[in-house]
């Protein structure tokens, strides 16, 4: 089925139950094979994480999905293990929700950019009573929010 992205500005292909977009899968590929990339911020240019940091969601379908909002909103999202350092901010006070959680067990908290507070995606946390989440924690950053680049030395 092919649906239109607002974001990339593509008709983009989903694909299976987990409706992940095919150009995002693609762009995994390529920073896989391509051991001196990262993800930056779009706006600023800042690094937000190293290639290695892109993991599957234990349950999820890979590492990027395709997730709506309660507003129809289409977000693909890369999930991550760790960001670069201070690469995030986090407003202060906000505590981890589940409503409308995309991870069952996991609470969500917006997440900006360090540098120019753009907003970046999630960090989820494990809100089990009983631990049963084998990840304390893990960000989910918007595809639409960041670019490739290759790692500066």
């Amino acid at each position: 089925m092919n649906v239109f992205c607002g974001v990339m500005g593509l008709f983009l292909c989903y694909t299976g139950e987990s409706h992940c977009c095919c150009l995002c899968r693609k762009l995994i590929e390529y920073m896989r094979a391509d051991m001196d990339s990262v993800l930056a911020c779009c706006h600023c240019a800042g690094t937000i994480a190293h290639r290695s940091d892109i993991f599957s969601v234990p349950g999820a379908d890979g590492t990027v999905g395709a997730y709506v909002n309660p507003h129809g909103v289409v977000h693909q999202t890369i999930t991550i293990k760790q960001l670069a350092s201070r690469s995030c901010y986090i407003l202060e006070g906000q505590h981890a929700t589940t409503q409308d959680t995309w991870f069952p067990g996991y609470g969500w908290i917006i997440a900006y950019c360090s540098r120019c507070y753009n907003h970046l995606g999630w960090r989820f946390v494990s809100v089990g009573s009983n631990g049963s989440s084998s990840v304390a924690c893990f960000w989910g950053i918007r595809r639409g929010a960041v670019v490739v680049q290759r790692r500066q030395v």
